[in-house]
């Protein structure tokens, strides 16, 4: 059976007979109308389930529809009982009340669901959202966590309380992880990472059967390949530093947090760099998605190759990806360092395109220094000054016999170009990339009358030198 389709009027008429039915009071109580074996399951097919949580009837019917997936769900309270489910995805938004008894009754569906967690030792996939959680409820999920010894892939909404301690009870109890997702982005106040009184932290990564467990930080992911992150920065910068993040073997990091400051993303990437010697592919996105933005302009910050510097010693990054709201300082020396270190690798590289004085901008003897050391690079998102001595390149370009660069697509950003530049800066593009499939112009060029023009120009003459050398 496939995800549940919210589309699929069955799946209404299904989640309607469920709620048809008034749910046993208690975890353990024997209700025959629900099951006709104390053996059976009532969906022993069922494998994925998706549900949203908005009201305390819901959590109800929650509960009771993950224990007719187990087998001896009567009995759970027993711990026995083994749910088919492989995937789970619960996303819950109960409104936070401050009347005490209402919030009681709250508290005690979210703890009987945490509970419920104990016959779902075969989940492969977890999704589990909500930043509503009071620390009592959030404890008690962390250490609901400890049952599921057969995760692959997590993915964890939470406050910042409740996410170190499910990181902890993850990290203690889980090593089958591949891909571990952490979602901070819906917390208003920061607040410490670890705030457990004296013992909990023993209680929460103890086994049971053999006491608690040796966890050294940010060695229990040894099998994590994909991490995700979505945070403010001074959050990242406490959960890199307490677990020891990125974990040793990731191939994949993915960030959403609010803009660094030059020093900042330096630190960041000498922790992926120190950390992750494996790292494939690395993206860094601000939380406000600049293609959301109206403009280019008005970048609040700057970069230089200090903030990059410590990832030229990533030898198998294929992909970086940096879309933040701030402008690279990069010169043409620059670009020739990161084609040296990375010329048997990258195959991607996007870094953020907010407009700067063309003397910041590195020129085309740059980008070709680049692309010459990368001969695997097909998508680029630069900004250059195309302007800058582009008619000695274009003499240079027409002597040198070097194979041409294979690139495929390049995002100019708001790149530099003077008024009546637009012929030779076509000629130095298809010089350089006589294979290019996409030359982007973003949108605000459009309507900039210090770039429209020109590059609109410039891209059409470009087309019209590779339309002219495929008839010959």
């Amino acid at each position: 059976m496939g995800p549940i389709d919210m589309e699929d009027p069955e799946t209404y008429t299904f989640f309607a007979f469920i709620a048809a039915y008034p749910p046993p009071s208690s975890l353990t109580e024997s209700d025959d109308q629900w099951s006709t074996s104390p053996n059976s399951s009532v969906f022993p097919g069922l494998r994925h389930l998706s549900c949203t949580v908005t009201t305390v009837h819901a959590i109800t019917h929650t509960v009771h529809l993950l224990q007719l997936t187990s087998h001896a769900w009567k009995n759970v309270s027993a711990d026995k009982g083994s749910s088919c489910l492989e995937s789970l995805e619960i996303s819950a938004n109960v409104p936070w009340t401050y009347q005490p008894a209402a919030q009681a009754t709250v508290d005690d569906r979210f703890m009987e669901l945490a509970s419920t967690f104990r016959i779902l030792g075969g989940l492969r996939i977890l999704s589990f959202q909500c930043d509503q959680l009071g620390s009592t409820i959030e404890l008690a999920f962390a250490k609901a966590l400890k049952h599921l010894r057969s995760l692959t892939s997590v993915k964890l909404g939470m406050k910042k309380h409740g996410m170190g301690w499910a990181v902890v009870a993850l990290e203690a109890n889980a090593d089958t992880i591949r891909e571990l997702k952490l979602d901070f982005s819906r917390e208003d106040v920061p607040v410490g990472l670890m705030p457990h009184p004296s013992g909990l932290f023993d209680e929460l990564i103890s086994d049971p059967e053999t006491g608690p467990n040796e966890v050294n930080p940010g060695q229990g992911f040894s099998q994590v390949r994909k991490l995700q992150i979505s945070a403010s920065l001074n959050t990242l910068l406490d959960t890199f530093q307490y677990f020891h993040f990125p974990p040793a073997n990731v191939e994949e990091i993915t960030l959403h947090i609010s803009t660094p400051t030059d020093e900042q993303l330096s630190l960041i990437s000498e922790s992926a760099s120190s950390n992750a010697s494996q790292l494939r592919l690395f993206r860094i996105s601000d939380v406000r998605s600049w293609a959301n933005k109206r403009s280019f302009t008005g970048a609040t910050s700057f970069y230089t190759m200090r903030s990059l510097y410590p990832m030229l010693s990533l030898i198998q990054l294929e992909s970086l990806v940096i879309d933040l709201d701030a402008a690279f300082t990069l010169t043409d020396d620059d670009l020739a360092v990161m084609g040296s270190c990375w010329s048997s690798s990258l195959v991607e590289l996007q870094l953020s395109p907010w407009k700067q004085a063309a003397a910041n901008m590195p020129s085309f003897r740059g980008l070709k220094s680049l692309t010459d050391g990368c001969r695997r690079l097909t998508s680029l998102r630069l900004k250059i000054n195309a302007s800058k001595d582009v008619r000695q390149f274009v003499a240079d370009m027409q002597r040198s016999k070097r194979p041409a660069s294979g690139l495929l697509e390049w995002q100019i950003g708001l790149s530099y170009i003077e008024q009546g530049d637009c012929e030779i800066v076509a000629e130095a593009i298809f010089a350089l990339f006589p294979k290019l499939q996409v030359l982007g112009l973003p949108r605000e060029i459009s309507t900039s009358s210090e770039y429209h023009v020109e590059w609109f120009n410039a891209s059409e003459a470009f087309k019209r030198n590779q339309m002219t050398t495929m008839q010959e």
